[in-house]
């Protein structure tokens, strides 16, 4: 039985007065299993009875077991994103929001793992751009792997921390803030966080967050919008928090409306929204919507001479000879932008070159729109990425699909017999994985040494393990 902190459950019981006992039952119960799909990678192959629909998300299923996802395929070709239901509901969220433009700058300042950036890397139109940006090195790695294994053209990702955001020319239409938190949210899938949970540490996160507020604050423009939340319910990084940052700076804070049969409580003090697990499935999520008025004057920028003080990108403009190669491996309906950087092409549409520009100059850029290829001498190395963009060229490679046991070896980097020439295109179930270049006698694995599977997982049955899955269908098939 777990053993609550006296304070935790003062806490909840003031927030929650009679509602306190179910909410302490529901955490005795196990966490829901919940997964969002890529829109531009899967789909439900046909109408299924079994299907538990998350209601606030269109791509978002509940399952009634949980798998291990590690030996998915699906999973780790950006087929789906495990995440929590409560989490989801940023796509509600999302679409009530009141944008003039669809060519938005949008920026998920603590972004890592990935999961709401890949959300919003869904939502938002194709005529718009976010940054993913994490601090923490380690952190952003990982985001990084996540959005390119999602394969969206129209992201980028950073490593900075939230004042550096100031350095740009420009504002955004939109922010996510989801700050670092004391994730009472989470208790019940991660006994850590119970144990670290105090008085002291709520404000301690308060602090942080009251601090990560100030800094990205200037960067959101006069009528922009940013979405403030947590994985924790307490007040001191809620209510308190936003109500002590209004006094400082003025914000309307926006009413959101959902079904009430979707369990949604609202503050009493204000626009704050929270999930509780006695009243949906999902964690612990809590969030609210601020908009900066119309009429707060615009932050300055940085002058034309320190940007010019600003150390330069080693970046270029790609060979015609490689140039014409990498082309051919992208179908695009509109103009491309290919830069080289340290022996890596990247590719971007042209229509976000004038912003990549500015953000290459301020910011830490880990990811530059899709990594396509990788200069080796004379030759020309498709990267891992680009066979995970759904924008890829497929026909222009030899495709080999794998079987289950096949993916699982490829995944874990081992070689794989076969004959042949040149790149191959490793597939399955007609969704892209990566490459494997042919020899006389074997498949070298260019799966990324960073991304294999590294776990042994001893008495799994393969097909079993996938039947408590739905069954999807690659977009490509």
């Amino acid at each position: 039985m777990t053993r609550w902190p006296a304070e935790f459950k003062a806490q909840m019981q003031k927030l929650l007065n009679e509602k306190t006992e179910a909410f302490f039952a529901a955490q005795a119960q196990p966490a829901p299993v919940s997964l969002r799909m890529n829109p531009s990678k899967l789909r439900i192959s046909s109408a299924q009875d079994n299907l538990h629909q998350v209601p606030w998300s269109q791509t978002g299923l509940y399952l009634s077991e949980r798998p291990v996802f590690t030996l998915d395929p699906r999973f780790h070709a950006g087929g789906y994103y495990v995440q929590d239901a409560s989490c989801m509901l940023l796509e509600a969220i999302y679409l009530q929001l009141p944008f003039k433009t669809e060519a938005l700058k949008v920026l998920d300042l603590c972004a890592a793992p990935g999961g709401k950036s890949t959300h919003l890397a869904s939502l938002i139109s194709r005529e718009a751009w976010l940054i993913a940006n994490e601090v923490v090195p380690a952190r952003a790695r990982i985001l990084a792997e996540n959005i390119a294994k999602w394969g969206a053209e129209n992201v980028f990702v950073s490593q900075n921390q939230a004042k550096d955001f100031q350095k740009l020319p420009f504002q955004f239409d939109l922010i996510l803030a989801d700050a670092p938190c004391s994730g009472e949210g989470l208790f019940r899938r991660q006994t850590e966080a119970l144990e670290e949970w105090s008085p002291a540490q709520v404000l301690q996160c308060a602090t942080r967050q009251d601090q990560i507020l100030e800094e990205i604050w200037p960067c959101l423009k006069p009528g922009g919008l940013l979405i403030y939340s947590t994985c924790t319910w307490n007040s001191s990084e809620n209510e308190m928090l936003l109500q002590a940052f209004q006094l400082k700076h003025d914000f309307e804070n926006l009413e959101m409306h959902f079904p009430p049969e979707w369990g949604i409580d609202c503050s009493k003090e204000m626009p704050l929204y929270r999930c509780y697990p006695h009243r949906l499935e999902g964690e612990g999520f809590s969030f609210s919507v601020l908009r900066k008025p119309e009429s707060t004057p615009p932050h300055s920028h940085p002058p034309k001479e320190l940007k010019r003080q600003q150390a330069k990108k080693s970046e270029a403009p790609v060979n015609r000879v490689h140039l014409a190669q990498v082309t051919e491996w992208v179908q695009a309906a509109e103009a491309q932008d290919f830069i080289t950087e340290k022996e890596q092409i990247w590719y971007l549409p042209s229509r976000f070159a004038h912003e990549f520009q500015e953000l290459n100059k301020a910011l830490k850029l880990l990811s530059k729109g899709i990594f396509s290829a990788e200069i080796k001498g004379k030759d020309l190395i498709p990267a891992a990425p680009l066979a995970l963009y759904p924008g890829l060229r497929s026909t222009n490679f030899q495709i080999r699909e794998l079987s289950l046991e096949e993916a699982i070896a490829y995944l874990s980097r081992e070689a794989l017999p076969g004959q042949g020439k040149g790149w191959h295109l490793f597939c399955y179930q007609g969704l892209a994985l990566g490459w494997a270049k042919a020899t006389a006698t074997h498949f070298n694995n260019a799966w990324p040494k960073e991304w294999k599977i590294r776990q042994r997982f001893a008495n799994i049955q393969l097909e079993e393990n996938l039947s408590h899955l739905p069954d999807f269908q690659s977009i490509r098939t």
